[in-house]
């Protein structure tokens, strides 16, 4: 048997006596109760050593929750059943504390009156309902009132531990804030006011604006000229397109989605580069810019004269220019078909004053030339007198073609198709051709009959034909097209020359203006003056890789 505890060797003397010996049968039994005995001792030393624990942490978690409760501001209390204060804590130099502190084993109600009847009555409540309360009380203090709030809750051992706070402050400061509040709610109200009256103002100026943008808007984009409104990007640098009206896509052929957003660089709008510098050192000069004449180039390339006028303007809230381009090209071309008419007006009748006189004196020369060039005589100066003969049949000519520009002119007019004339002399033409080594090509559409002087279309074919050879090179090809187009037969001259130079082409018609060595300047005038009296006109459309004439008849049903 191992070591015999003390208990089981005084229980074998006392039942056994000394000389006991533990039988072989019972010694595992004996065994088993004296191991029991050594374990509950090992139990018992644990269990003391836990108490002994316990009763350190329980002190110090006792000792520490008092020095807690020190440092609490408030005065605490404990209540019994009978609402006696069995115990407390002063939170200040107070009235309060100062009763508590005289009141400690009566009856709260007895010591503070009103405030301690509400106090008990809580403590009841508390007691029957097993849960907290609040509570709040006031107490008048010479000329001052004093507010506390008091937090009652139950403990476990039948006491009711109440929390009373000294929340005089905090009303002050409740009742300054509610004054605050109400001195804000009046602002409110005012600034309310204020904002109505400046909200109805705004509204009616964004109906004042609203009704100015869209009678903007009307006027922008019902204006027969083209406007554009442009914006500045970053530093000025360049110049956006922000808005177009109708009329800009119209005549420019540009349409609103391609122009919007981009950069006007970025479009070969202004003929000449100089043109776009000269306008924006305008602008930043605030110089005033009214009916600017310059040249302007559309979609299709083709050149437009425009009056361009600009006005700084705000929109959308950026600082902007309102565009306008007066579209003066059909004025201007007018203008010049009125100029060149008058010229051709005053020639005309320079023609039928003089053509005639000038004539007669030269048919007499002529005819004397002619007589003194058959004598025999004279035979070693017939080389002379051929000479002057031909030089009288020149003038002759130019004559001839100077008296066909009168103005007053009567010519017969009979119905012809214009196909016909230019296939009876398309073999005349084509000799001119061949011996200059050009081709001609006729497209000829179907075109009605009209009213024509035969004489004079075929005059008019073989000026503007000989025009188109004398400006191709060698190997190049002249086409003569008719077509209809809208209520108009077009007869097409086009040649593969070199073009017409804008300055010349301004003064084609004009009569004795030429470019050639030995022209009389009178072939374009005569076709001018011949379509004026067939109530046609002439168009001419030139690019470096030659020129095209185009004759428009009017047909008349």
């Amino acid at each position: 048997m191992d070591q015999i505890h003390n208990l089981m060797r005084r229980q074998i003397r006392k039942h056994f006596g000394n000389a006991f010996i533990v039988p072989e049968d019972f010694q595992s039994f004996f065994n088993a109760v004296n191991s029991a005995y050594w374990e509950s001792d090992t139990d018992r030393g644990m269990l003391e050593r836990a108490l002994e624990l316990s009763s350190q942490e329980l002190l110090q978690t006792n000792s520490e929750m008092m020095a807690l409760i020190k440092t609490f501001p408030d005065v605490l209390l404990w209540l019994n059943a009978d609402g006696a204060v069995t115990g407390y804590k002063a939170g200040g130099a107070t009235d309060l504390d100062i009763k508590i502190g005289e009141m400690v084993g009566r009856r709260v109600e007895d010591a503070l009156g009103d405030a301690g009847i509400k106090l008990n009555e809580a403590n009841k409540r508390v007691r029957s309902e097993g849960r907290p309360t609040s509570i709040e009380y006031s107490v008048v203090s010479g000329n001052n009132e004093l507010f506390y709030e008091a937090r009652l809750l139950p403990l476990f051992n039948d006491q009711v531990f109440a929390v009373i706070r000294d929340i005089t402050q905090a009303k002050k400061m409740q009742e300054e804030l509610r004054k605050h509040r109400v001195h804000l709610e009046e602002m409110v109200e005012e600034r309310t006011r204020e904002l109505k009256t400046a909200n109805e103002k705004l509204q009616r100026e964004v109906a004042d604006r609203k009704q100015a943008e869209e009678r903007f808007s009307k006027a922008f984009n019902a204006n027969p000229n083209i406007m554009f409104i442009l914006t500045f990007t970053y530093q000025q640098k360049d110049a956006v397109f922000i808005d177009v009206n109708k009329s800009f896509e119209q005549i420019t052929g540009y349409k609103r989605e391609e122009i919007i957003g981009r950069k006007i660089l970025e479009f070969d709008i202004w003929e000449k580069p100089a043109d776009s510098k000269r306008i924006v050192d305008m602008i930043r000069g605030n110089k005033e810019i009214r009916n600017l004449d310059l040249n302007c180039r559309i979609k299709s390339g083709e050149v437009r004269t425009c009056l361009i006028s600009v006005e700084p303007i705000e929109f959308g809230g950026c600082a902007s220019l309102l565009v306008s381009a007066n579209d003066v090209t059909e004025r201007k071309r007018i203008e010049s078909e009125m100029a060149r008419l008058e010229r051709l007006n005053l020639v005309g009748e320079m023609a039928a004053g003089i053509g005639h006189e000038l004539r007669n004196p030269m048919t007499a020369v002529k005819g004397f030339l002619q007589l003194l060039n058959a004598k025999q005589e004279y035979a070693k100066h017939k080389e002379f007198f051929d000479l002057m003969i031909d030089e009288m049949n020149r003038a002759n000519s130019i004559i001839t073609e100077f008296l066909s520009l009168a103005k007053n002119r009567m010519v017969e007019l009979k119905t012809h198709n214009l196909n016909k004339i230019i296939k009876a002399i398309s073999p005349l033409i084509d000799a001119d051709g061949i011996v200059t080594d050009k081709q001609i090509v006729l497209e000829l559409g179907d075109i009605p009959d009209m009213s024509l002087n035969e004489k004079e279309i075929r005059q008019l074919i073989f000026n503007l034909t000989r025009n188109g050879l004398e400006a191709m090179s060698p190997g190049g090809i002249m086409t003569i097209k008719t077509f209809r187009e809208g209520g108009e037969v077009v007869l097409a001259v086009q040649d593969q020359g070199q073009g017409i130079e804008p300055d010349v082409l301004e003064k084609i018609g004009t009569p004795f203006f030429t470019t050639k060595d030995h022209g009389t300047g009178l072939g374009l005038a005569v076709c001018y003056s011949i379509a004026d009296r067939h109530n046609a006109k002439i168009d001419v459309v030139s690019s470096p890789t030659g020129s095209v004439f185009y004759v428009r008849f009017k047909v008349f049903r």
